[in-house]
């Protein structure tokens, strides 16, 4: 069990998607799965509604450094 427990994920800290922004961009991230790129609000519901890719482990390992940057959906981004 302990040469298993580091590859144990860490828990998503939100209730739902969260975002970050880069620019005039907004990354979405829900499960630690990068959901896609917004430059509107259009753009954030498109995401939203499309297909929720597959994990990977790399983006969880970037995500997980970025988190402390991650702001939950529900205080939406003026984009």
């Amino acid at each position: 069990m302990a040469a298993l427990g580091r590859h144990r994920l860490a828990a998503w800290p939100f209730a739902g998607p969260a975002w970050i922004r880069e620019g005039d961009e907004v990354h979405l991230i829900d499960h630690w799965r990068h959901l896609g790129t917004a430059r509107s609000e259009a753009d954030l519901y498109e995401l939203l509604d499309a297909a929720v890719p597959a994990f990977d482990r790399d983006s969880y390992r970037i995500l997980l450094k970025a988190q402390a940057r991650m702001t939950p959906l529900a205080a939406r981004p003026a984009t």
